[in-house]
């Protein structure tokens, strides 16, 4: 029988009693089998069997997890729950109060990811811990404290009108302030070397949309 049909459960549990005759255990991989055969998914035929108390033969070696080495029921994943656990997780130093805390592995590996200037600081246990490490102006050089970082990245200025914010602009466009390394800041004792980078980032060509 070729192609997918559908099927009333009551049908299906029917076609499979007369097809097993009797059977309670099947093999591994004869549940698609008979899927393939009478034309359903390998979904229905698994929950017909279940249905009729017939269950499907572990495997014959017993899985020992790649990660503890000990005996385990199989999984794909070759790991127990508690090594799943330990590697889905990685642990990190806060930059700033210095707790250790657990991270996701894949939010790590994003983070890692980032450019130079989104991650001067190094991981922070939270956002609140990260607004509390003190930061000095990008243009000048003098402290401003524990704030905020601007919404254009990683840089911060002095003075609640920021004249210094003023005169970095006119230096280079703020949108690419986000190529600004730590060899560059403070911006007013680099000029030699932000000309250089606005030169570089001028001459790039544009991509195409």
């Amino acid at each position: 029988m070729s192609g997918r049909q559908r099927w009333h459960r009551w049908e299906l549990r029917k076609l499979l009693m007369g097809m097993l005759s009797g059977r309670t255990q099947l093999e591994r991989g004869e549940a698609a089998q008979i899927a393939r055969k009478v034309g359903c998914s390998r979904e229905n035929v698994r929950l017909a069997i279940r249905q009729l108390g017939i269950t499907v033969k572990p495997p014959v070696e017993p899985q020992s997890c790649t990660g503890c080495g000990r005996s385990m029921a199989y999984r794909k994943t070759r790991l127990c729950q508690s090594c799943r656990q330990k590697s889905a997780f990685v642990s990190l130093r806060c930059a700033n109060c210095g707790r250790t805390f657990e991270r996701r592995r894949s939010g790590h590996e994003a983070y890692l990811r980032r450019t130079v200037t989104q991650k001067r600081h190094g991981p922070v246990c939270s956002r609140r811990c990260g607004a509390r490490i003190s930061r000095s102006c990008s243009w000048c050089g003098r402290p401003v404290g524990s704030r905020w970082r601007s919404h254009f990245g990683t840089q911060a200025f002095c003075g609640h009108e920021s004249s210094c914010r003023t005169e970095a602009h006119r230096a280079i466009p703020a949108v690419w302030w986000r190529y600004l390394t730590d060899d560059l800041l403070p911006m007013k004792d680099h000029p030699d070397g932000i000309a250089q980078l606005r030169a570089t980032l001028t001459s790039k060509p544009v991509n195409p949309q």
